[in-house]
């Protein structure tokens, strides 16, 4: 009994991965990805819109700088960690079942474990706080221009 159990488990494991690497295979998966960056970004225009800025009034009147606006600001930075949990805990499940059942491991295939999680979370903070800071384009322009022979 328990041994069919196991075979049950093991064949339902099998199906599930057939199933993600026909997926994987078709350009839905890249869809899925693509449409949740699209909404981030529709996300944070409406955000920007609400909050409204010194030179460009919110669009529903409140004030910059006061309460409302950084509420509004900290709900968007809520769902970009959600969507980012989201994505970072599919992929996990997908690439524990992957290693279990033997299949559909690639060379190329990124493990969200350890280290590398640890760089991927850090990465997106600093990443996050670089661009909030205006400083994304500095830490690339900046380097290139030194490289060139330019004084800074």
């Amino acid at each position: 009994m328990e041994k069919d159990v196991q075979q049950e488990k093991e064949s339902d494991d099998i199906r599930s991965v057939n199933v993600i690497i026909e997926r994987q295979k078709s350009n839905i998966a890249q869809w899925r990805i693509i449409l949740m960056c699209i909404l981030l970004v529709a996300t944070s225009f409406i955000v920007t819109l609400l909050r409204g800025s010194k030179s460009n009034p919110s669009i529903i009147g409140i004030s910059s700088c006061g309460a409302p606006t950084w509420l509004l600001f900290l709900s968007f930075l809520v769902v970009c960690a959600v969507c980012f949990v989201i994505q970072v805990s599919r992929c996990q499940s997908e690439e524990k079942l992957k290693i279990r059942t033997n299949m559909g491991i690639c060379k190329s295939d990124v493990s969200l474990q350890g280290s590398s999680l640890r760089s991927l979370v850090l990465g997106s903070l600093g990443g996050g706080l670089c661009s909030s800071l205006g400083l994304g384009g500095g830490f690339i322009w900046n380097p290139i221009i030194i490289g060139l022979g330019f004084p800074p």
